[in-house]
């Protein structure tokens, strides 16, 4: 503030009076400036004799005077400001200053009243650039005027004149950049009323047949005109592609339509002839025509992989940096708002009130994150980056098929392709590694490196981020069932089974979903039925399990009425839900179950195709693909057996095995195995196995039907093989372990009354097939008679010479290694019950063995001492029986011959042919060794290796497995 001149009234001075009637002098005026702005006085003119003037009171801006208000008559006073005398006219130069002053004001006013206002003029604009066809420019003028008062309903008028005419005769790329902008601008939308988007559409349809870049307008009038543009889009792709058969991204675009319908036959159709073109372009194409022929053709399928995934897997990496960066920006300007104060009031308000700071902190993180949800950037980064994460699925497809290739190379290249495959999963976790989906993915590819500790150490991190939420333990329970670790996916649902005991809502849906896993994963059919009756009584999928499981326990039962209702009810509910993978499986189990009790094709034949069905639509399942197998090496085996066994007839479980039954001789056996080995359907059955070794490394079924199919092969190299790969991965044993010491301490599957069921049903079916041909008959006397001798180690009554009357029977119906080995069993616990009641060492030997070892095993044992006992059992006569037997069969089936049979043929002189071939075979070390690695806790399994080693002098290993059995609590003998 600047001061220019003293204020003063006249005191003491006194002035000679020039008029008598002079005015009493004036009020000084205000002299005040602010930063050049105020009143202040200029000028000096008129000087007088008394030392007196005249001034000029000005208005100033900027200490420029801009308009003269008054004239003032002064005395310069001592230090400084003026005496004011009296007041004066304002000169002539003053009062032409104030004319010029006010008229150029009116002129300014006038101006600006009459001038176009900035509205009047982007509509002017607008409107030429239209007139002069320049249509972006237009539209982005015009667009923005489309909300104003004044100049909106004009704005509207002249774009929807343009929409409506001039602007559909424009070039497809000046039309399509004009539409993109119009897209963007939210009021514009309803320029476009159902004909107008009905009249465009048709323009395109019908360039799109003539132009090139006809599609790109399409896309552009999508956000306008949606439904219109949905339902023209396969006919508009259809005229471009008719136009240029050879045009890839837009067969790309037609199979991408084609992929969200459903329809995978026209995708192939589509894709097929172009197959060459699409590795090179390495569009969305490659991608589908890979996941089309990657089941049939892995090649061809990873040659249109390889490059799609080189192509976009980086630009998925930089769509989620950029997506990261999006989510910190919105993160970051909402913490600053609230830091500065200008968040919502509630917000403030909630925070006041909270009791904590962990409170508080939850309050500002929910905050946070619902600003991130809400953010446009972060929905535009998301759409984006939603779009290339397409290329993720694929990339692990790829490396899994690339894994599974890896398995059949050795050393050095198999270590390289090991690398390079990690690498390649290392790729996929930058692009998606931080979210719990892939993470989850992540875990399952380490358990498919071999690297089991690393997958579950992943999983267990995820557990403990998400605080062990119930979802997240069924999530990773699901996950651990797949890849084969049974016990632990139990012990993760039966957590969240109990985290959710009480639970209501959704939580009461996670717990139900726990109990249904718990019943799945079951070791019996008292637990399974006691989880499935937790499970939703309101659900059908839960009602058919629940009848699936009564049906399942009253067929272990024998009750095979009673059986077929419930299953029958089971199949009704499954048809009553929607045709998912999981109801077309478990109603194939179900109908499986209803072909078991009732020996109706049909069943099968549904079981079969359902299976696969389900597989087909969710191939990378490990429990389908399980199921796949087992549905494949039923009909391979029934095919090969048909004519000759009535499987269904003889109730009896297909299998390979069941070849046996037919052959009176090795030779006859080997034809017989190598046709089995050679049908399609145990060709792909051995496929879906291999798979399995990788997908679900733990699982130790596949990988001992697996190894059934590579004993009948008879090769070293599948063989060792086989025995490498089980030497690298750990697998769940938890169920089979329970199973078997349960089977040894004396807890039998059934009760002594159902065992009685069961060999009345037996009885049944026997009468039943009375007309059957030999072998059939032969099948259901070797089951009948087999559990009635394995209801005797359980201590269950068992008419012995009945059982050895059938089992003899059998044999003279069908003289086969099977029966031979069953008569053999009849025999041997005659003969054990006989020498057993004068030898109490034998007796103590089938006593501490009897549910673990068949009794021809204790005798062996025996035999192979020098004792009395030894001499005891070289006399009797059923020991003598199995002695020539064995022989019999040794010269028969040579290769089928044991360690365990050499002390009963050094009996009739023929043991050392076998016991040259079991100590020179390396075939047979392979054999053992294999049964080890998938039967470890198996009795016999082990009693035969200790004597296969020994035999072959290699005591070490010997004494090895006895220390191993003596461990895991397997009886053995002494």
């Amino acid at each position: 503030m600047g001061v220019q001149g003293r204020q003063a009234r006249p005191t003491s001075v006194s002035f000679r009076p020039v008029n008598e009637t002079a005015p009493t002098p004036p009020r000084p005026p205000a002299l005040f400036t602010l930063n050049g702005v105020g009143t202040t006085l200029y000028g000096a003119r008129d000087h007088r004799p008394d030392a007196s003037y005249v001034r000029t009171y000005f208005l100033v801006v900027l200490f420029i005077p801009v308009l003269a208000l008054k004239a003032y008559r002064v005395v310069d006073a001592p230090g400084g400001g003026w005496f004011f005398v009296g007041r004066e006219r304002l000169s002539g130069i003053c009062k032409g200053f104030n004319a010029l002053v006010l008229g150029a004001i009116l002129l300014f006013a006038a101006g600006v009243a009459f001038a176009p206002s900035p509205g009047e003029q982007k509509l002017s604009r607008g409107r030429a650039h239209l007139a002069a066809q320049r249509w972006a420019a237009g539209v982005r003028e015009l667009g923005g005027l489309l909300r104003s008062r004044e100049q909106g309903e004009a704005a509207r008028a002249a774009l929807s004149a343009a929409i409506s005419g001039p602007l559909r005769q424009a070039p497809s790329g000046a039309a399509a950049e004009a539409l993109t902008l119009l897209a963007s601008v939210p009021a514009a939308h309803d320029l476009f009323d159902t004909a107008q988007d009905e009249a465009w559409v048709q323009l395109v349809l019908e360039r799109c047949a003539k132009e090139e870049g006809a599609l790109a307008l399409l896309d552009a009038l999508e956000p306008l005109a949606k439904e219109e543009v949905a339902e023209a889009r396969e006919p508009a792709l259809q005229a471009a592609l008719k136009r240029d058969p050879q045009d890839l991204a837009t067969a790309g675009r037609l199979a991408l339509l084609y992929e969200e319908r459903e329809q995978p036959e026209r995708c192939l159709e589509l894709l097929a002839p172009l197959e060459e073109g699409l590795k090179q372009e390495a569009g969305e194409g490659a991608r589908i025509l890979g996941n089309l022929l990657v089941a049939q053709a892995p090649e061809r399928g990873i040659a249109l992989w390889a490059p799609y995934v080189k192509r976009h897997l980086p630009a998925a990496q930089k769509a989620e940096q950029e997506f990261d960066q999006a989510v910190k920006r919105a993160s970051d300007s909402t913490l600053q708002r609230l830091d500065s104060g200008k968040g919502p009031p509630a917000f403030y308000k909630a925070y006041k009130a909270a009791q904590s700071e962990p409170e508080k902190q939850q309050l500002v993180r929910d905050h946070v994150n619902e600003a991130i949800r809400k953010d446009p950037g972060v929905k535009a980064a998301g759409e984006r980056l939603s779009e290339a994460n397409r290329v993720v699925p694929v990339a692990l497809e790829l490396g899994i098929l690339r894994l599974e290739r890896a398995q059949g190379l050795g050393g050095e290249e198999r270590q390289r392709a090991l690398t390079e495959i990690e690498q390649l999963f290392l790729s996929i976790q930058a692009t998606a590694g931080r979210t719990t989906a892939f993470k989850l993915n992540l875990a399952k590819v380490r358990y498919w490196l071999g690297k089991p500790a690393e997958g579950r150490a992943l999983l267990d991190g995820v557990l403990e981020e998400g605080q062990r939420a119930p979802q997240l333990l069924l999530e990773v329970a699901h996950i651990l069932r797949l890849v084969g670790d049974l016990s632990a996916a139990r012990q993760l649902a039966e957590e969240c089974y109990e985290a959710t005991k009480e639970a209501e809502g959704e939580e009461q849906q996670l717990r139900y979903g726990a109990a249904s896993l718990c019943s799945i994963l079951s070791s019996n059919l008292d637990d399974k039925l006691t989880w499935l009756e937790r499970n939703d009584p309101q659900d059908t999928a839960a009602q058919a399990a629940l009848a699936m499981g009564k049906g399942q326990q009253a067929a272990h039962q024998s009750k095979r009425e009673e059986a077929a209702r419930w299953l029958k009810k089971a199949v009704a509910h499954y048809a009553e839900l929607p045709e998912s993978a999981a109801v077309l499986n478990n109603s194939a189990i179900a109908l499986y179950g209803l072909w078991e009790v009732t020996g109706e094709q049909e069943h099968l034949d549904r079981y079969v195709e359902r299976i696969l069905e389900a597989e087909k639509r969710q191939p990378r399942d490990t429990v389908l693909l399980d199921n796949a197998a087992g549905a494949l090496t039923t009909q391979a085996a029934l095919r090969q057996l048909k004519g000759q066994l009535d499987v269904a007839g003889a109730r009896a479980s297909p299998g390979g095995g069941l070849l046996r039954y037919l052959a009176r001789d090795g030779e006859q056996l080997a034809v017989l195995q190598q046709a089995y080995l050679k049908d399609p359907s145990l060709i792909e059955a051995r496929k879906r196995l291999e798979r399995l070794l990788l997908l679900a490394p733990r699982s130790a079924g596949p990988a001992a039907e697996l190894a059934g199919i590579v004993n009948l092969e008879r090769e070293p190299e599948p063989t060792q093989a086989l025995i490498d790969h089980l030497d690298r991965v750990e697998l769940d044993r938890g169920t089979y372990r329970e199973q078997m010491l349960s089977a040894y301490r004396g807890e039998p599957s059934l009760t002594a009354a159902e065992h009685k069921d069961e060999l009345a049903d037996r009885d049944r079916i026997l009468a039943r097939l009375a007309d059957a041909t030999p072998a059939t008959r032969a099948l259901a006397l070797d089951q009948r008679v087999r559990s009635a001798l394995e209801g005797a180690a359980y201590g269950y009554p068992c008419d012995l010479p009945q059982a050895i009357e059938q089992a003899e029977q059998a044999y003279s119906l069908a003289p086969s290694l099977m029966t031979a080995s069953l008569r053999n069993r009849a025999w041997a616990l005659r003969a054990v019950r006989r020498v057993g009641k004068e030898q109490a060492a034998l007796e103590q030997a089938y006593q501490k063995t009897r549910r673990a070892l068949t009794p021809g095993y204790v005798l062996a044992g025996a035999l192979r001492g020098e004792g009395e006992l030894a001499q005891s059992l070289a006399q009797d006569s059923d020991v003598q029986q199995i002695a020539r037997t064995l022989a019999d069969l040794a010269e028969r089936f040579p290769r089928h011959a044991r360690s365990w049979w050499l002390p009963y043929l050094r009996l009739v002189g023929k043991a050392e042919p076998v016991a040259k071939r079991l100590r020179e075979d390396p075939l047979a070390l392979g054999e053992r060794e294999l049964e080890l690695r998938i039967n470890p806790l198996g009795a016999e399994t082990l009693q035969e290796a200790i004597w296969f080693f020994e035999l072959r002098e290699d005591a070490a290993r010997a004494q090895q497995l006895r220390e191993q059995a003596q461990a895991d609590q397997v009886p053995l003998l002494d």
